[in-house]
């Protein structure tokens, strides 16, 4: 007896280990693969992972797998601070980060069953047991989650959507598009995918706005059948009697700090720069970040700027953001 649950002890331990313990591995191409890093803290998409007491910036663009446990979609801003992490990236000397290929946050969801050692379990029974049987999913499990969708009735929208939002205005916007030919009826799913954002850029298109792929305030105007905001405009409908138009001249625009471009974290150049001065003119960020370089502390101050204007903090420069900053440098 004393023998079988000390062997007992020794599989528990060793299981809590294997749980608990996070692993880093690193080949000689700067690939990255983490096991059950914990959260430190979370800024959007960038996050702060702690392995081995060492601290790890991450980031995540459109092109990061974000998933549960349970291997199920999931969107970025689930990930909160203490959960555990499996990410697989490559490190960005430049930046000093990982650049987020796929990431599992093992706090969300149910893992799937994975097979378990049987070291000394004959010794824990005096009869043979037979294994249970393996769990399967169930006979129907959709691609991508969209739970509750089905469960509200949404006549408009009422917030910014993007890439990996889910719920149910992402659906009433996809049944938008595919009422007005952007989009296939089946693809109404309440997930926010590639095809969507797709679709959403042929719609900003057609209407002569900026093809972000992401439904702001103008965009949501026009679905809504609101006035479209001043600032919406960027490029109208060409008719064929329109004028040709000019190419713009990047130099020249540069030179008279003005943002003429949409600008988000990540992006760089001289218009990043006209930003980030502008940015320290209004007292949000200091001059040692005027750097050309869109990262965090950048996409902070937009924010705050954004909110004291009444503007929806998505931290990127849109046609409403922009025109309020160009308004601004203009009155200097």
């Amino acid at each position: 007896m004393n023998k079988t649950i000390i062997l007992f002890i020794i599989a528990v331990l060793t299981s809590i280990s294997w749980v608990f313990a996070e692993e880093l591995h690193i080949d000689n191409d700067g690939n990255f693969r983490i096991e059950l890093a914990p959260v430190s803290s979370t800024n959007n998409n960038f996050l702060t992972i702690s392995v081995w007491g060492t601290k790890w910036n991450v980031f995540m663009d459109e092109g990061s797998k974000v998933t549960g446990a349970d291997e199920l979609d999931l969107n970025y801003t689930n990930i909160k601070t203490g959960h555990l992490l499996n990410i697989e990236g490559k490190y960005n000397t430049q930046f000093k980060y990982i650049d987020v290929k796929t990431v599992m946050d093992m706090s969300v969801g149910t893992p799937k069953p994975k097979p378990v050692a049987a070291i000394g379990l004959s010794m824990l029974s005096p009869q043979p047991v037979s294994p249970p049987p393996a769990a399967s999913p169930p006979a129907s499990l959709p691609e991508k989650t969209a739970s509750v969708v089905e469960a509200k009735t949404v006549t408009s929208i009422t917030k910014y959507l993007k890439l990996y939002m889910s719920g149910p205005e992402v659906k009433f916007l996809q049944e938008y598009l595919a009422k007005n030919g952007f989009l296939s009826p089946d693809n109404a799913t309440g997930y926010f995918g590639r095809v969507t954002r797709g679709a959403v850029q042929a719609f900003q298109k057609s209407k002569g706005l900026e093809s972000l792929g992401a439904v702001g305030p103008q965009t949501r105007a026009i679905i809504n059948g609101l006035p479209i905001p001043a600032a919406a405009i960027i490029n109208p409908p060409v008719s064929s009697q329109a004028p040709a138009v000019t190419p713009l001249n990047t130099t020249a625009v540069v030179s008279e700090k003005k943002l003429t471009l949409f600008l988000k974290i990540t992006y760089r150049g001289g218009e990043v720069k006209i930003l980030q001065e502008f940015l320290v003119s209004q007292g949000l960020v200091t001059a040692d970040n005027v750097t050309g370089v869109f990262g965090p502390a950048t996409e902070s101050a937009v924010k705050a700027f954004q909110k004291s204007r009444g503007i929806e903090e998505t931290g990127m420069i849109g046609p409403e953001t922009r025109a309020a900053i160009n308004g601004l440098i203009n009155s200097r």
